[in-house]
């Protein structure tokens, strides 16, 4: 062997020391994000489906579409993932699912429709209440323009971090 093939030899396995080492980063340093992280990378990722598909298919077409780009991310993404809740020593089926949950500190909704729903707001706010996360995105696919279909939402009660429904006076 001689010295460049030495010389390669040694470089490669300095490349994939350091490719390993820089993986290992990213993953121990993905549980550091700040919700802000996560939903500018989770909104990349949106601009990106919609650059790709456009507006006016399905919101299933747009989660399969999401959950492919946003697992080719440091994010741990679960999807479609239910929430439970508690009343009274009482967990109802199925209370809430939701979309995506990001690092567990982001939700996720997507949708395809036409108009705002303030519906949709109120029921992120539950989820976030219920989950324990500080921050939710809705993003509204069936727009000219991705910007006119985000809306982020912040939990008021970040404290609350049981899933325990408080019981009404």
């Amino acid at each position: 062997m001689n010295k460049a093939d030495k010389h390669k030899e040694k470089m490669e396995k300095l490349t994939v020391k350091t490719e390993a080492k820089a993986l290992r980063t990213a993953r121990r340093n993905f549980s550091r994000l700040t919700e802000n992280e996560i939903a500018q990378i989770i909104i990349g990722c949106a601009g990106k489906v919609h650059k790709l598909l456009g507006s006016g298919l399905s919101k299933s077409a747009y989660q399969e579409c999401m959950g492919f780009v946003l697992n080719r991310t440091v994010l741990e993404i679960e999807r479609r993932k239910m929430l439970p809740i508690m009343h009274k020593d009482v967990e109802p089926d199925g209370a809430f699912m939701v979309d995506f949950i990001a690092n567990k500190k982001v939700i996720l909704e997507i949708k395809a429709m036409d108009g705002p729903d303030d519906c949709l707001h109120a029921k992120m706010q539950t989820c976030l209440r219920h989950s324990g996360c500080k921050a939710g995105l809705i993003i509204d696919f069936n727009v000219d323009q991705l910007t006119n279909g985000i809306k982020r939402v912040i939990n008021n009660n970040y404290r609350c971090r049981s899933l325990r429904i408080a019981p009404h006076n």
